[in-house]
C-alpha cells in the first residue's frame, strides 16, 4: 500500500529517487509507468509489476469492442513502460512520459493505495488546491456511497 506525499526532483537524465518511505512497499523488481490524466491535467501512474499484472488482467476482461474501453486501453496501455530501480533506488522515467506529464525539475510523488502518482510540481499544486476546495463535497458524496454500500450488503 502506497501512501504519503513526497516532493522530489528529477535529474537531467530523467531519474527520480524513490522516497525512502515508499521503498519498503516496493521490491527491487520492475515497475510499470504510464500516462494518466485527472481534470485535464497530465500525470504519471507507477505500479509494481504484480499490481500492473492484476490491472492488465482486469482490463482484458472488459468488452474490447466498446469504444470507451478502446479509448482507455489505447491511452493507458500504449503509454506503459517497464522500468527497474537502479542501485541508488532511482527510476528512469522515459522521455515521452516526462514530456507528456511536464516533468522538468521539481516533482511530487503521491501514494495512491495500489500505485504511485508522479506529478509536476505545478500540476500537483493546481490539483491539490482544487481537491482541497472541494473536500467537504467529496466527504458528503463518500458518506452517501458508504450508506448505499452498507444498504446493499446488509
Amino acid at each position: 500500500m502506497f501512501r504519503g506525499r513526497f516532493e522530489n526532483s528529477i535529474d537531467q537524465k530523467g531519474r527520480i529517487q524513490l522516497p525512502q518511505a515508499l521503498r519498503s512497499n516496493a521490491s527491487k523488481s520492475s515497475f510499470f509507468v504510464t500516462n494518466s490524466i485527472y481534470r485535464k491535467l497530465p500525470y504519471l501512474e507507477i505500479y509494481t509489476s504484480s499490481q500492473w499484472l492484476k490491472l492488465e488482467k482486469k482490463i482484458s476482461r472488459l468488452p474490447k469492442f466498446n469504444r470507451a474501453v478502446q479509448d482507455y486501453t489505447r491511452f493507458f496501455l500504449s503509454g506503459a513502460f517497464e522500468v527497474k530501480l537502479d542501485g541508488n533506488n532511482r527510476l528512469l522515467v522515459p522521455s515521452t512520459l516526462r514530456k507528456y506529464a511536464g516533468l522538468e525539475s521539481q516533482t511530487v510523488c503521491v501514494g495512491a493505495g495500489d500505485h504511485l502518482e508522479l506529478w509536476s510540481d505545478s500540476n500537483w499544486q493546481s490539483i491539490h488546491n482544487m481537491i482541497t476546495d472541494n473536500f467537504n463535497d467529496a466527504l458528503q458524496e463518500l458518506s452517501q456511497l458508504e450508506a448505499d454500500f452498507l444498504k446493499d450488503v446488509g
